[in-house]
């Protein structure tokens, strides 16, 4: 498979800013090697043609003030990360979903996570870092600093405070992705994770056990699931998983883990639930009815989720029972491109 006839690969890599008409634009650079044709732009499920569309929506992305007594906690609210708006906006996460604030201190916001102090972590491609916020607080409190031109495409804080960034390409484009560690406290990269097999990579989640799940794909372009265990050092390959384009990956609460199937058409993609223990037996539940869910984030009880389909620019509730199983949709005519979608307090911690 070509970068072009998908145009952007997996979900995570905008195929060239200049579409895909040459012919040297076809094939993705060898590893290692430098050529112009690795010009990722690094927004997830988007062709260029689809990104200028929806830049051209006619939506007005607004920036709305936190209120003034929120200084100590979110409370229950819902991050969604837009990509196109260029902000991560606060809603409520209910049926209507009230937008309660704007944070605009970001360039490319994607992926978000959360650790157990309450602080908010989004990634923010444009300045190759990782922007921390306080409880409560829409400024960056600390900043975790990639370096060497990185695109940031996810984050996921482990238990002991260990933080993984997945990036899609580094060197502005001339060198292959990555998973970078941060440790606990460090604002540089103290390491990366030793698979030779990324080219992009794209999502990372960390699981109770500190063990870290993520996809990418691999220099064949190949679709690629896998699991990373900080305490052997080993790294577990688990083939392509059936997944057309990965997108979002989670870890669930009680050893499930979720993989976002943005799907070749970027039409019909769903969510697709497996057990961490037996990946090989393939989803064990599927939620459709999406047309591009890039990511998302999964309530308490891990019986629904709220996923960010950056085509409907909106974002879904939906369950893992019931027919339809989404239940309801937020933050259209609000969202340009929803790439991620975070509910607070974590339902997954």
């Amino acid at each position: 498979m070509s970068l072009c006839r998908r145009g952007l690969v997996a979900g995570a890599v905008l195929a060239l800013l200049a579409g895909c008409s040459a012919a040297s634009q076809l094939s993705p650079s060898p590893a290692g090697a430098q050529s112009n044709a690795k010009k990722p732009l690094g927004a997830f499920g988007l062709t260029a043609a689809k990104l200028a569309t929806l830049r051209n929506s006619g939506i007005t992305v607004p920036h709305v003030v936190a209120p003034n007594n929120r200084t100590s906690k979110w409370g229950h609210v819902l991050f969604v990360a837009d990509y196109v708006g260029n902000v991560v906006q606060e809603f409520q996460p209910n049926k209507g979903g009230a937008l309660l604030a704007t944070i605009s201190d970001v360039v490319g916001p994607q992926g978000m996570d959360s650790d157990q102090h309450g602080n908010h972590y989004v990634t923010s491609q444009g300045t190759a870092s990782v922007n921390i916020y306080s409880p409560g607080t829409y400024t960056a409190s600390k900043i975790l600093n990639e370096g060497n031109l990185q695109a940031p495409a996810s984050v996921a804080v482990c238990p002991n405070g260990t933080v993984y960034v997945s990036n899609t390409y580094a060197n502005n484009g001339y060198s292959n992705g990555s998973i970078q560690i941060f440790a606990p406290n460090a604002t540089s990269p103290t390491g990366s994770i030793p698979d030779s097999n990324i080219y992009f990579s794209f999502f990372v989640a960390c699981d109770k056990a500190g063990n870290v799940w993520y996809d990418y794909l691999n220099t064949s372009i190949v679709t690629g699931v896998a699991e990373y265990a900080p305490s052997t050092g080993t790294i577990t390959q688990f083939g392509s998983l059936g997944i057309a384009f990965p997108g979002g990956i989670r870890a669930l609460g009680n050893g499930l883990l979720s993989i976002n199937d943005q799907s070749a058409s970027q039409t019909n993609g769903s969510v697709e639930v497996f057990n961490g223990s037996n990946m090989a037996g393939g989803p064990v539940s599927t939620i459709t009815g999406f047309a591009d869910p890039v990511s998302g984030s999964w309530i308490k009880s891990d019986a629904a989720t709220w996923q960010a389909d950056i085509s409907n620019q909106r974002v879904d509730y939906a369950t893992l029972a019931g027919s339809p199983q989404i239940r309801y949709s937020i933050g259209v005519g609000v969202l340009q491109g929803p790439v991620d979608a975070l509910v607070f307090p974590h339902g997954n911690r």
